[in-house]
C-alpha cells in the first residue's frame, strides 16, 4: 500500500467560473526516476459521491510533475483531488490536495 502525501500544503481555492491547470510535483519523493503513468480522481468532502466531473481531460506528465485541468467546481464545496503515479522504477506513489470552490 503506497503512502499518500499532501502535494500542496493547506487548502487551495478555485472560483466556480475558473478552469485552471494544477501542477502536482512528485519531485521531492522521486530520486532520479521520472513518471511513467499517472491517474487522477476527485472526491467531494460533503458527500460520498465522486466529484469526477471537476477533472477535465486526462492528466499530463511533465518530468516529475503531473498536470491536470480542474473546472466547474461548486462554490461552498470542498474537494480532495488525488493523483496516483507509477515511476520509472515501478514504485507507486499517491498524492492529494484539498480544494475549496468559491464564487
Amino acid at each position: 500500500m503506497p503512502s499518500v502525501r499532501q502535494i500542496r500544503q493547506g487548502v487551495q481555492v478555485q472560483g466556480e467560473d475558473e478552469s485552471l491547470v494544477w501542477s502536482f510535483d512528485f519531485g521531492p519523493w522521486l530520486s532520479a526516476s521520472g513518471i511513467s503513468t499517472a491517474s487522477a480522481a476527485a472526491k467531494k468532502y460533503d458527500t460520498l459521491a465522486g466529484a469526477g466531473s471537476i477533472l477535465s481531460g486526462s492528466p499530463t506528465i511533465s518530468g516529475c510533475r503531473v498536470l491536470h485541468r480542474i473546472a466547474t467546481v461548486t462554490a461552498g464545496s470542498r474537494y480532495r483531488v488525488e493523483v496516483g503515479i507509477t515511476d520509472t522504477d515501478s514504485n507507486i506513489w499517491e498524492g492529494f490536495m484539498v480544494l475549496d470552490g468559491e464564487t
